[in-house]
């Protein structure tokens, strides 16, 4: 039971926060004045493979006000069902997105030239080594970050709001909750004993605080959270960062062909970054009927 979503990850030691990058046209400028003094081997590093689309692809095509389905931000299901299961593939954002992520590997050369088939685990393995300066990772990671023996710029991170695209002028978060779920079939009884299990994990402050320290994910009793940032800065850079940000995103679709959909919007990402720079519209073209029919 907690919150799910990612921050931008940076390098407090080589940058203070007003010089931390707000756009991803800054992103890359910082990057490279960072890689020409030599403070680092890249300037962003982050998973691109199937199944971490989130760390790469989908953040930075939401912070440029794009999205896999249409219409952008949508999650009813009715809805995307009425607009035809429509896909951006072939919209200028996700265009604009793919180029951006060509660039930054090929031309700006701030990203490891691997990175397309980087999971979450590779990408952070090359931020906790001090590689780069910037990542984005489930807020979780923390501790992982920030533990010595896990890594080697421990002490040394601070996190941000997602820097936005041409497109976008408000900032937005991505925000999963999760949580559970008391099955329907079982008897009157077991349902009480539930209730009463889950109500008691839920007021159960000593142990939401376990939780939260544990996993860096703010525990689901949002009454403990002006509790724990008085005594925890990250919390409070949480706060500020993604939970009170103005804009909410879905990180995720919720109906069953979703997988399905996340690989057909992978697989086109893909080929379009590592093939020619001047095929990646005709790529993205060819894709949007796939995307759209597998969620049909």
């Amino acid at each position: 039971m907690g919150q799910t979503f990612s921050v931008f990850f940076y390098r407090n030691d080589l940058l203070q926060p007003n010089e931390v990058p707000k756009t991803l046209a800054e992103v890359v400028a910082v990057s490279k004045k960072l890689q020409a003094a030599n403070k680092v081997k890249f300037g962003y590093v982050g998973g691109m493979s199937m199944n971490n689309s989130w760390f790469s692809w989908f953040w930075s095509m939401w912070g440029n006000n794009c999205d896999v389905l249409m219409p952008f931000y949508e999650r009813d299901n009715k809805k995307l069902a009425a607009a035809g299961w429509k896909s951006s593939m072939a919209e200028p954002c996700m265009k604009e997105t793919v180029e951006y992520w060509w660039d930054a590997i090929n031309v700006h050369k701030i990203s490891p030239r691997g990175m397309p088939a980087y999971d979450r685990n590779e990408a952070n393995a090359v931020f906790t080594s001090g590689d780069a300066a910037f990542t984005v990772a489930d807020s979780l990671w923390w501790g992982a970050f920030n533990d010595p023996t896990k890594s080697k710029i421990a002490g040394k991170i601070s996190a941000a709001r997602f820097p936005l695209g041409p497109n976008r002028q408000k900032n937005f978060a991505w925000d999963d909750i999760w949580g559970w779920a008391i099955p329907k079939s079982i008897s009157p009884e077991r349902k009480a004993l539930a209730k009463q299990m889950l109500g008691a994990m839920m007021t159960d402050e000593e142990g939401q605080m376990k939780l939260w320290k544990a996993t860096g994910a703010p525990p689901p009793n949002t009454q403990f959270w002006p509790k724990i940032a008085a005594q925890d800065p990250f919390m409070k850079l949480l706060q500020e960062a993604v939970l009170e940000s103005p804009d909410k995103v879905r990180g995720a679709y919720y109906f069953p062909q979703w997988p399905a959909v996340h690989k057909a919007f992978n697989d086109a990402v893909t080929k379009a970054v590592t093939g020619k720079r001047e095929d990646i519209g005709k790529v993205l073209a060819e894709a949007a009927p796939l995307v759209s029919k597998a969620a049909q």
